[in-house]
């Protein structure tokens, strides 16, 4: 994955509860891939979702990943969580 030096920063915010398919559906509905879309149609392959590990790498992670989890398993530091996403491959 390489750095965008035009990429914009967007926060979001949200439960521990949600998983990482879920931000993947919210990326989709939200950048209006369809103007029919919705949380229920959207695809959770749209976008992949990446969190930076300390040696500067970026790990993917599993759809099913709670962000709770996330939070424990990669993110060991007290401030909030920056999470990266790209589109897949299937979606460029």
């Amino acid at each position: 994955m390489e750095k965008d030096d035009g990429a914009q920063t967007r926060y979001m915010k949200s439960s521990g509860n949600a998983t990482v398919d879920h931000l993947s559906k919210h990326l989709a509905v939200s950048k209006g891939e369809s103007s029919q879309m919705n949380l229920d149609t959207a695809s959770t392959k749209q976008y992949a979702i990446y969190i930076a590990t300390a040696r500067g790498q970026f790990n993917v992670l599993k759809g099913s990943f709670s962000l709770e989890l996330v939070s424990e398993k990669y993110w060991k530091v007290n401030k909030l969580m920056e999470l990266h996403y790209a589109p897949t491959k299937e979606h460029e």
